[in-house]
């Protein structure tokens, strides 16, 4: 059918964008054996966030959802801004 066409031609694009992209961080001396190692135990929390968030998200409505979202990427953002002022 024609969705599972589009499912399909996005899967080959993400994954030919990812190809590209880590081909350019080796290039360009970004992605060491270190880097790799650290990403890859980076991805124990971020599953678990993803988990978590499957299992609350379902049981929060839209609104409160979002509420919460955006409170945390105001957080997040307000800690980024602080650390790139130096306090």
């Amino acid at each position: 059918t024609l969705l599972e066409y589009i499912i399909l031609m996005r899967r080959k694009k993400h994954l030919f964008g990812s190809i590209a992209f880590i081909v350019g961080h080796i290039h360009a001396n970004i992605f060491t054996l270190d880097a790799f190692f650290f990403s890859s135990i980076l991805c124990i929390p971020a599953m678990f966030g993803v988990f978590i968030g499957n299992k609350f998200g379902s049981k929060l409505n839209n609104k409160t959802f979002q509420t919460v979202t955006q409170l945390l990427l105001l957080l997040a953002s307000l800690n980024l801004i602080t650390r790139g002022l130096g306090y």
